[in-house]
Formats: structure tokens, sequence, C-alpha cells
């Protein structure tokens, strides 16, 4: 188990160190929806058709400002928090097509500027997505998947010119999707491993004001520790690119930030309740900008076949 994990580790940071980095505030990360790995080895699942439903909320805290990697302490926002709910259903043919679509809602999120303790709420639907994707590879003798896909991300919400734009409920633009998952699971150890990437192509907003470009990539390495309880850990790679405000660069934009998420998860019949939580261990920003302290979430899903 060990050599599988600093494998993980050696092959995470292979993949980041060729990015560079953009703005970390809570509740407009990307969730890149990793699967379930149970259909690779569950002899109840791998027949296809399988239904997917997962309901996961998150909350997020920030209040340091850095300067590229450098904790700079204070700055003008005293601290973001962010409430953020997000739900995903996923349909898997046993012709390897996967359909999926997700609705996200921000409950809440606060901005507190430090000057006169002024603050700023937002709060409302954030966006649609519609993903299609086609297994390239499924080996069940090596209990090994690889699948593509593409899709895209509707605004529900086009923002308003009263709030910050780092605290709407949305990005307010419509965007070109793309994600890929490969999941493959290791009998004699009784684990898994799931490595997951969505990236957005964002075009521009009713403002104007186009999101640069993000990627981010999952690690996420699983241990069977008994039939109900699993154990894991995440090394999530986060990048995005800097943004443009009409045809003006935003300089003090841009990021990149890798952190680890320790999971636990509690499978009872079909459904599996999980919690995490997320702390960064390198965090890279262009300029000097607010970045995220933590995440902790929770995490149901269900998962079922529904036909042969």
């Amino acid at each position: 188990m060990k050599f599988y994990f600093c494998l993980l580790l050696v092959f995470s940071l292979v993949c980041s160190s060729k990015l560079l980095s953009q703005c970390g505030c809570p509740g407009n990360s990307t969730n890149i929806g990793l699967a379930n790995i149970n259909e690779l080895y569950d002899k109840n699942e791998i027949t296809g058709n399988n239904f997917f439903v997962n309901l996961i909320y998150k909350y997020t805290y920030a209040n340091n400002y850095f300067y590229h990697d450098i904790n700079i302490g204070d700055g003008p926002i005293k601290n973001l928090t962010s409430n953020f709910l997000n739900l995903r259903i996923s349909y898997k043919t046993a012709k390897k097509y996967i359909f999926e679509t997700s609705l996200g809602y921000l409950i809440d999120r606060k901005q507190v500027e430090n000057l006169g303790g002024k603050t700023f709420n937002s709060s409302g639907l954030s966006d649609w997505t519609l993903f299609a994707r086609y297994i390239l590879l499924k080996n069940l003798n090596a209990n090994v998947e690889f699948s593509l896909g593409t899709g895209i991300k509707i605004p529900l919400s086009k923002g308003s010119e009263w709030i910050p734009q780092n605290i709407q409920p949305s990005t307010g633009a419509y965007a070109i999707l793309l994600n890929f998952f490969f999941k493959k699971y290791y009998p004699e150890i009784n684990s898994g491993l799931i490595i997951g990437n969505r990236t957005d192509y964002n075009f521009r907003n009713y403002w104007d004001y186009k999101y640069g470009f993000s990627s981010i990539t999952s690690f996420v390495f699983l241990n069977n520790i008994s039939s109900f309880l699993n154990l894991g850990i995440e090394l999530r790679n986060d990048y995005r690119d800097k943004d443009y405000d009409g045809d003006e660069i935003i300089n003090e934009s841009g990021m990149y930030a890798l952190a680890l998420n320790p999971v636990a998860r509690l499978l009872t019949g079909n459904f599996i309740f999980a919690a995490f939580y997320s702390f960064p261990v390198y965090q890279y920003y262009n300029g000097r900008q607010i970045a995220n302290k933590y995440s902790v979430g929770i995490n149901i899903s269900f998962n079922t076949n529904i036909g042969g």
C-alpha cells in the first residue's frame, strides 16, 4: 500500500510541475465529480446500466493573502466564507456510454472587508452542466477503466453589478468542458486508485468579464478497511489562468494550488456517506490574492444497477 501511495504522490507532483497558476476564492472551485469504484469489482454492478446520484455539501474559509507562494497575512478582505451544494446524476449504459448532469447551488457566500467591516453577501443557483463520456478501455480481468468526455456549462445567474465578481454564485458565462477518468482496483491490497480531470474553457459573461480556463486533477487512493468502511486520501491539483475584464488582463488573477484531502466513506446498501477535510500544501498566486485556508464537506451517494 505504501508503494502505491508514494507512486501516486510522485505522479501528482510531476504532472503539476509544468503548470504555473488564479483566485482561490471559495465556492468558485470546480467539482470534477469523482465516481464510485465499486463497478470494477462488485459483481452486482459490473454489467453496466448503472445509475448514480451524488449530493455534496462544501464549506470553505479564506482569510490570508498570498503574494506568489508567500503568505503575507492580512489584506483588504478580512475573510471569505462559502456554503455550496452540488447535485450530480450519472447514468452508465451497457454500451460504454456515460451521461451526466449536475446542478450547483450557492447557499451563501460572504465577504467581510477589513476597512469598516463592510459585508457583501451572495446566494442562488450556480451552473448547470451536461456531460457525455465514452469508456475507451474497460478490462474486468485487470480491474481497470478509462473514460473520456466533453460537455457544456450553462450559467443560471448572470450576477449583479453591486456584488464583487469573486463572490457571485456563478461565473455568469457558458463554458466548454473536457474531462477524463482512470480507475484501477488492486484486489491484492483491497484498494483502488482514481485519477480524474476536468478542464473548463470559459466564454465572456454578461459584464464582458472572462474567467481564465481552469483545470483540476484529482488523484484519489481508497483502501477498503472493511466491507462498510473506506479510508483514503485525495491529492488535488488546481490550476486557473488569468482573467480578462474587457480587453484588459487582470494581473492579480490566476493561481496554482495543491491540496490534500483525507476522506472517510461509510457504505451501507446502495448508499455511501463520506466526509472530507481539505487543506492546501502549496499555493501560488499571480500578484496578491486572498487564499483558501481550508474546506470541509460531506458527500452522500446512491448507486445501483438498473438492468443488465
